[in-house]
C-alpha cells in the first residue's frame, strides 16, 4: 500500500526532545515501512526515517510552533502529491481536515489533542470530511458522531525501555510544564509524601507566567528538581530508575 504520512512542520521526526506527535509519527512510519508498505513521510528535512522523506522546511523551528501559516504551507505541499497514494494519514492539525475535500485519496486523521468547546465545534462541522481515529476510548466518548474507524493508542517501542527492578527513591513527571498537565499538583504530591520529584519537560511561552508563579518557586534543586527538556536516552534512564511516574492531569 502507498501511504502518505503528514507530520506537523515545527519539530523533526523523531524529536530530539519535546514532540509527542512526532515520536508517534516516526514509530508508525518506520514500522509500516518494515512491514513492506511504500511510505512517504512529509516532515522536516532534518528528520530521520525509514520512509521516503519529503519536506518543505529544512529543519524544525519550535519557536514557530502553532503558527498557522507554516502549517498551511506544509499541508499545501503534501497535497501536491497526495493523490499518488492509496491513503493519506494526517497528523498535522486542522488544515488537513478542513481541505480534505480537495483530495481524491481517502484521509485518516489522528486526533492527537483533547476536545475543547472550540475544537469540538470544528470537528462537528467536518465530522464526515475524513476518517478519524481516537487515541483513547475516553477521548472518543467526549465527542460522538465523528466518522470514527477505531481507537488506536499511541505507539511505544517497548524494546527501547530497559526494565530495572531496583528503583531509586524519586518521583518523576515528564510533560509540558502547564496547568492542564498538573505540574503544580505533582509538586504538591511530592511535598505531602516527602519525596524527591524530578520534573522533565519544556515550557511554552504562554506558560511562562504559570512556571514563574506556581512551579519555579518550589524548585530547590534537592527535593524538587527541574531539568527542562532532555534527550530520549536520558529520559529513558530517568524513567527506568524512578519509583513512580506522576501525571495528575
Amino acid at each position: 500500500m502507498k501511504i502518505l504520512q503528514i507530520s506537523p512542520p515545527w519539530i523533526r521526526v523523531p524529536p530530539l526532545g519535546y514532540g509527542g506527535i512526532e515520536l508517534v509519527v516516526g514509530l508508525l512510519a518506520d514500522e509500516l515501512t518494515n512491514r513492506g508498505h511504500d511510505v512517504t513521510l512529509m516532515a522536516t528535512g532534518d528528520s530521520d526515517t525509514k520512509a521516503h522523506l519529503e519536506y518543505l522546511f529544512e529543519e524544525g523551528e519550535t519557536s514557530k510552533l502553532g503558527m498557522t501559516l507554516y502549517d498551511a504551507m506544509q499541508v499545501s505541499e503534501a497535497y501536491k502529491i497526495a493523490d499518488e497514494f492509496d491513503i493519506v494519514h494526517d497528523h498535522s492539525g486542522f488544515l488537513g481536515v478542513a481541505f480534505s475535500h480537495r483530495l481524491r485519496s481517502p484521509m485518516l486523521h489522528t486526533l492527537h489533542g483533547p476536545f475543547t468547546a472550540d475544537t469540538s465545534r470544528f470537528y462537528e462541522h467536518f465530522k464526515d470530511a475524513a476518517y478519524y481515529n481516537a487515541i483513547s476510548e475516553y477521548q472518543k466518548s467526549c465527542l460522538d458522531g465523528l466518522n470514527y474507524v477505531n481507537t488506536v493508542y499511541n505507539a511505544v517501542d517497548v524494546e527501547k525501555f530497559e526494565y530495572r527492578e531496583e528503583k531509586d527513591d524519586y518521583l518523576i513527571l515528564v510533560s509540558r510544564v502547564c496547568p492542564n498537565k498538573g505540574t503544580h499538583l505533582a509538586i504538591k504530591v511530592a511535598k505531602e509524601l516527602g519525596k524527591k520529584l524530578i520534573l522533565v519537560g519544556k515550557i511554552d511561552p504562554i506558560d511562562m507566567d504559570y512556571f514563574a508563579t506556581q512551579v519555579e518557586p518550589e524548585v530547590d534543586g534537592e527535593q524538587i528538581i527541574f531539568t527542562g527538556e532532555v534527550g530520549d536516552a536520558e529520559k529513558r534512564e530517568l524513567l527506568k530508575k524512578a519509583a513512580c511516574f506522576v501525571l495528575p492531569i
